[in-house]
C-alpha cells in the first residue's frame, strides 16, 4: 500500500478554500493562488503543504485542510526506492505517480524541493522538510 506524504514535526494545518475541479488525494502537493487551493504541476516552484485529506472529501467538499510547510517542518514521504542514512543532507525532486501518490524522486537531483532530514529504515520512508526556496510561506 502506497502511504500519502503526512506531516511531523512543526505541523501548521490551516483550512482553505478549494479551487474548482480538483481531484487530488490526501497527501498532495499544494499550492494556494487568488485564495484557493490546487494541486501542484509538475516540479512545482512552490509548494504550501500536503493536502490532509482528498479534494472534496465529506464534510470538506469545499474546503481543504492542508499541513503547511513552514520553517522546521517535516513531512514523511514515500521515495521512488528505498531511503537510506546515505540520503541524509540530500536535496531531491518531488513527483506524483501515476495514481496520484506524490512521492520523494531520487533521481530528480535538479529540480530540488526536498531536503532529506531523516529516514525511517523500518517504515521505509523519508523524513523531508520543503526547501526555503520553494515553501510558498518561508
Amino acid at each position: 500500500m502506497k502511504v500519502p506524504a503526512f506531516c511531523n514535526v512543526g505541523r501548521c494545518i490551516r483550512e482553505y478554500d478549494l479551487a474548482s475541479g480538483q481531484t487530488f488525494l490526501e497527501g498532495a502537493a499544494v499550492v494556494l493562488a487568488n485564495g484557493e487551493v490546487s494541486e501542484c504541476s509538475a516540479d512545482p516552484a512552490t509548494v504550501l503543504g500536503f493536502a490532509l485529506h482528498d479534494a472534496g472529501a465529506d464534510p470538506f467538499t469545499t474546503k481543504i485542510l492542508v499541513a503547511v510547510a513552514k520553517a522546521h517542518s517535516t513531512f514523511f514521504i514515500e521515495g521512488d526506492r528505498a531511503p537510506t542514512t546515505a540520503d541524509i543532507g540530500d536535496a531531491y525532486g518531488i513527483a506524483k505517480d501515476a495514481d496520484g501518490i506524490w512521492y520523494l524522486d531520487t533521481t530528480d537531483t535538479s529540480n530540488t524541493r526536498a531536503e532529506v532530514v531523516d529516514v525511517d529504515l523500518v517504515r521505509g520512508l523519508f523524513e523531508v522538510e520543503i526547501l526555503a526556496a520553494n515553501r510558498q510561506f518561508a
